[in-house]
């Protein structure tokens, strides 16, 4: 599966064999927003970095990369990201 874009993810994505039931097109569903909700709490910093680092919209970088690009020390990517994990973690906690 080759998702580059969280808009990129249907349903048959995550359901292989026949008719997808109800209740699996109703998780996909909320799994979706739930991610998207979550990504939404993050600041314009936490965002460049998570992508980064994780290839989102993007292709992966080091942390080393990422602290290049940005002008920062890779020290403070390494808290940058932190936090925004622990921002995504609390929300999708209360899904």
């Amino acid at each position: 599966m080759n998702i580059k874009y969280l808009n990129d993810i249907r349903n048959d994505d995550f359901i292989r064999g026949g008719e997808p039931a109800t209740d699996e097109l109703v998780l996909t569903q909320e799994l979706k927003e739930a991610l998207l909700d979550s990504i939404a709490t993050l600041n314009a910093r936490e965002l460049t970095v998570i992508s980064a680092l994780y290839g989102i919209n993007c292709a992966a970088m080091t942390m080393q990369e990422c602290a290049d690009e940005m002008g920062l020390k890779r020290e403070r990517v390494r808290q940058i990201r932190n936090k925004a994990l622990r921002k995504l973690r609390k929300t999708i906690r209360q899904y």
